[in-house]
């Protein structure tokens, strides 16, 4: 039970493949422990990833494991696309069953708002996606939009828009709407609006749409 006790993971970019990985340090783990704690660890990046280094925090999907549900956090290489966390194992808090009262202390930003639930919900999602080419492609996409989310919240919103635009103007097109749909006249306003928030030419298609519409026939 000792080395229960002081099992200490690490969660970081995987130099070969980019993409985050889970590794205990003497190695003890079933890869069926590592991917109960990666979920865990998953659904509360945001909050991990942007707390002060040696807060406990507890990980609650794990009440019902064996394997220890208290962790000091220590973060290092934070302006990484994928930041490393250093977890290690420690007491239980006082009252095990409510919410640890240095959860308290994780900074609000993106534990608690939409960004940090939708992420929350996405890797919980990509979990029950079996291994392979597209999972590796989803949790690529998934450290994206993290980075993304740390370096720019408002970049974050408009790219989620902008994608969401794009799907809402190809299904008007399906079901015979004009080129001038309000996907494609929102699209000009956030191109307005946006700034240089976006990358150039993200909106293009869209844009060219709304232009061709109102061109003399």
């Amino acid at each position: 039970m000792e080395a229960t006790a002081r099992l200490t993971l690490r969660y970081a970019e995987d130099a070969a493949t980019g993409l985050p990985r889970l590794d205990a340090q003497d190695g003890s783990l079933t890869a069926a422990d590592l991917d109960a704690l990666r979920l865990e660890i998953e659904r509360n990046f945001e909050r991990l990833a942007h707390g002060s280094d040696g807060q406990v925090v507890t990980l609650h999907g794990l009440r019902d494991s064996t394997l220890p549900r208290h962790y000091r956090v220590t973060v290092t290489d934070r302006d990484r696309r994928c930041p490393t966390l250093q977890l290690e194992a420690a007491d239980p808090v006082e009252n095990d069953d409510a919410a640890p009262a240095s959860d308290e202390a994780w900074p609000e930003p993106l534990s608690n708002r939409w960004q940090g639930q939708f992420l929350a919900e996405l890797a919980e999602w990509l979990a029950g996606v079996p291994g392979g080419g597209a999972r590796s492609s989803l949790d690529f996409v998934l450290a994206d939009l993290r980075a993304v989310l740390r370096k720019d919240p408002r970049k974050f919103m408009h790219l989620l828009l902008a994608g969401y635009l794009h799907v809402g103007d190809v299904l008007s097109l399906k079901h015979g709407e004009a080129d001038d749909n309000p996907y494609a006249r929102a699209a000009s306003l956030l191109d307005e609006r946006a700034g240089d928030s976006l990358p150039p030419g993200v909106l293009d298609p869209l844009l060219r749409s709304a232009l061709s519409a109102r061109s003399p026939k």
